[in-house]
């Protein structure tokens, strides 16, 4: 339930009630000489029928003060007005000057006690605009309008030409949400949906106006979520992540990787969430500020160009940049752009392949006789209506750009990543786990293209062999004759069907690797663009001679399917059963579907509001038609229940993309959806030569409790002791299979997920916040690789409880640090069961 504190009650009312609470008012208000006197209310007790009796008068006094302060008429002396909404237990400030308060209410003995701040937000108020607003409060359905008009002219005269709108709802005031806003925040309780419109600039198409709703960062605590990043942060305090397109990317320009999220939860119990549609959409968290001397040593380092293959993966600095690099602005910044151009996203200029990109779907062009902001221009009484029709807007292009978030108030930050999880779309189908029960072997980092039948055969023998357990040979790129087609070439597997018997009879279901990609001069081709089934565009793509073509990282130009188009999608998934039919393929990794691997300025079948739908059609439309399959992308997609990998990883300790960024994906897949996450290849691809011995045993201990496991680079090839050590880990993993089966199958449903940060056992343990270098198996065991070359001991933190060593008898107490660290020789992994 919601209701505007302006709407007064003689007392709080019980927890889940109708009346919001006046405490702690004063913390967050604009300056004002009268609400600096209202001090946070005494926790309500029962003590005595004196102190009631003094407690409801306090409550009285300072319930009239704000009915006083927000009902006042504003003037030059006094121009801010707040109102508070509540739903359920969030409570709301909002200020006329565009910045909104969200609180946690806390209840003793089912009394109201006290509020407890979860974050602290503002809109960017556009030129020309009034920085102070008009505050329309409709307390019948608990909507809150905050107006920016016009200002004034040259001649002192107002006008009511709103600019910009911020329109603020309950959650449980369903009777006030569209359908679209209902389908996106379907589950999401305690908190309120902001919806900030913003009337752009009617001549220029590629202008850079836009919606922002930014929230401060430090008032929100430890931020976790976003997607995937190179350098991936845990917490994401430590980054300083650019002003960017917020889309999947292959090692994109700004750092943002592979799988995106349009939510963030923090350690106050705060989430926000992105409207997953939002045109444009753009993202900063701490950006960083502009920096003349960092610009001076770093050439073209502002002006960074998204490039394709090893030119992304070897820049010199692995992005985000982080907070000890660079001062960032403190902020969460949510865009909703007018375009995608060529200008300074945050400090820094950099370009991407969107830029130039438009849909008919990206605007909202509004009928005659509506203004931007959904008010009907009608003509005025009294005047001419005749005259006044000549000056209707009829052929006028009048855009907004909408940026609209719900903010939730939670409890901790396990609750609101519940709550997330428990409103995005779910699977319909259970998972295969056949990538939990033995690893995943992957012919790329051994044999990159030059794969062929007897390299494959000649692997799976060494395999049996040395008695390795085995799931899933996937069978990675160059398996077929050109990039598109679906055919084995036939001089590299000149016998398809007796080597896929093969590897079934021992022990092996076989995958192969597919892109969404077609070369020129192959029959694919030529199909396709017969029927029209390919992405197309009317400009060039920089560095190619015919539209449509674009790079990737392979050197081979393509093109790409349009998988809005049925009839491209039933070509496709037809080609693929033919491989399954004709040779006995158990299923499919589908890698790329990153709508960066686009020609510019690309059009479709049909129109796409926002480039990342190619990556969920690619996820829903394609991969999730197979039992065993393999994506890598992923946007809104956490309906496909599928595996979803962890993009390639370096061979290296860092954690710029190397083993100390492992966990932190981890964990960042599975409170964003993902739970199903496919950690990449052990040792990671070797794109810059072998990992060392022992960064492989270290790799494969960490992952060894992970959902999955795959190897490429055989361990075998470093000798006797890394041999050893990788059968040790893979005996350890034989007595977690039943148990991270049940957790995928479970996962694969609710999207619970199967590794848990520290944080989900002990959400609101402070220690917990900042550890990025252990997670929880399930709830009852605790996991601290070793991610530091030659380390033989380290810290290792348990929650509340008593916790037995996993292979060992001594048990430990919870809630604390172990007491000068923990034996980690090469061949231990710390890991810890509960006890209690």
């Amino acid at each position: 339930s919601s209701s505007s504190s302006s709407s007064s009650s003689s007392s709080l009312k019980k927890k889940n009630g109708s009346s919001s609470s006046l405490n702690a008012l004063a913390n967050d208000a604009p300056a004002n000489a009268e609400l600096a006197e209202t001090t946070p209310m005494p926790t309500p007790t029962t003590k005595t029928k004196t102190k009631i009796s003094n407690d409801k008068l306090e409550r009285r006094r300072k319930q009239k003060l704000l009915s006083r302060y927000s009902k006042r008429t504003m003037t030059s002396e006094n121009p801010s007005r707040i109102v508070t909404l509540m739903d359920g237990d969030a409570r709301m400030r909002i200020c006329s000057d565009g910045r909104v308060s969200l609180f946690y209410a806390h209840f003793d003995d089912e009394e109201e006690a006290k509020w407890e701040l979860t974050s602290r937000s503002s809109v960017t108020i556009p030129p020309g605009a009034d920085t102070i607003g008009r505050i329309v409060n409709n307390e019948l359905n608990n909507v809150v309008k905050v107006e920016f008009l016009e200002k004034a002219g040259d001649d002192g005269m107002k006008n009511d030409k709103v600019l910009s709108t911020l329109t603020i709802k309950p959650l449980s005031a369903k009777g006030c949400l569209s359908t679209d806003e209902r389908k996106w925040t379907e589950n999401l309780t305690s908190g309120f949906i902001l919806n900030y419109v913003v009337q752009t600039n009617q001549e220029n198409d590629y202008s850079v106006e836009m919606a922002e709703i930014i929230t401060d960062v430090d008032s929100s605590g430890k931020w976790f979520g976003g997607g995937h990043f190179v350098r991936q942060e845990w917490p994401l305090n430590g980054a300083c992540q650019e002003v960017g397109p917020h889309y999947p990317f292959d090692f994109g320009p700004h750092g943002i990787n592979t799988l995106v999220s349009n939510h963030w939860v923090t350690s106050t119990g705060f989430a926000i969430v992105a409207d997953p549609e939002t045109s444009f959409f753009h993202v900063g968290l701490n950006a960083p500020k502009e920096n003349t001397f960092f610009e001076a040593l770093t050439p073209n380092g502002s002006k960074r160009k998204f490039l394709t293959g090893v030119a992304n993966i070897l820049r010199p600095t692995a992005l985000p940049l982080t907070s000890q690099s660079r001062q960032g602005d403190g902020k969460l910044r949510l865009q909703s752009r007018s375009g995608f151009c060529n200008s300074k996203y945050g400090a820094f200029s950099h370009e991407h392949p969107l830029v130039g990109w438009k849909s008919e779907k990206t605007h909202v062009y509004l009928p005659e006789n509506i203004d931007p902001m959904g008010n009907l221009s009608l003509p005025s009484e009294g005047k001419d209506k005749t005259k006044d029709k000549t000056k209707t807007r009829k052929n006028v292009k009048t855009r907004t750009c909408s940026m609209r978030v719900a903010m939730l108030a939670k409890r901790n930050v396990r609750e609101a990543t519940e709550n997330v999880l428990e409103s995005m779309p779910k699977p319909t189908q259970t998972v295969d786990t056949a990538l939990v029960r033995g690893p995943k072997w992957s012919t790329w980092a051994r044999y990159r293209t030059a794969v062929d039948q007897e390299k494959v055969l000649k692997f799976a023998n060494e395999i049996l062999e040395l008695n390795y357990e085995r799931s899933v040979m996937e069978i990675d790129d160059r398996w077929s004759s050109e990039y598109g087609e679906l055919e084995f070439d036939p001089i590299k597997f000149p016998d398809v069907k007796s080597m896929v018997d093969e590897l079934h009879l021992k022990g092996f279901k076989v995958t192969l690797w597919v892109t969404p990609f077609v070369a020129e001069g192959t029959r694919a081709y030529d199909e396709g663009v017969k029927n029209d089934y390919f992405v197309k565009s009317k400009v060039l793509t920089p560095g190619h001679s015919k539209p449509g073509f674009f790079s990737w990282w392979q050197p081979t130009p393509v093109v790409a399917i349009d998988l809005t188009n049925k009839n491209a999608r039933e070509w496709f998934l037809n080609g693929l059963k033919g491989l399954q039919t004709r040779y006995g393929i158990d299923g499919f990794k589908f890698d790329a579907g990153e709508p960066c691997f686009l020609p510019k300025e690309f059009e479709t079948k049909v129109p796409m509001k926002h480039p990342s739908e190619y990556t969920k059609l690619w996820s829903t439309e394609i991969a999730q038609k197979f039992e065993l399959c393999e994506v890598r992308s992923g946007h809104h997609s956490t309906d496909s229940g599928v595996w979803t990998r962890i993009g390639d990883t370096f061979s290296s300790w860092t954690t710029s993309n190397g083993l100390r960024s492992l966990i932190p994906h981890l964990l960042t897949s599975s409170i964003v959806g993902y739970p199903l996450c496919l950690p990449d290849m052990i040792g990671g691809n070797a794109y810059a030569g072998d990992p060392s011995k022992e960064l492989l045993v270290r790799w494969t201990q960490a992952n060894c409790f992970m959902p999955a496991m795959q190897f490429s680079i055989p361990p075998w090839e470093f000798g006797k002791d890394v041999t050893e050590a990788t059968d040790k880990m893979l005996k350890v993993r034989s007595k977690l299979i039943d148990l991270i089966e049940d957790l995928s199958i479970k996962s694969s449903k609710t999207l619970e997920p199967i590794c848990k940060p520290l944080w989900w056992l002990a959400p609101e343990d402070t220690n917990t916040f900042d550890i990025n270098d252990q997670f929880c198996l399930g709830d009852d065991i605790v996991v601290a690789p070793v991610v530091y070359d030659k380390q033989r001991r380290r810290e290792v933190y348990l929650p509340k409880g008593e916790w037995k060593e996993f292979d060992g008898e001594k048990v430990f107490l919870g809630e604390q640090w172990i007491e000068g660290g923990y034996d980690a020789g090469i061949y231990d992994i710390p890991a810890f069961v509960r006890v209690i």
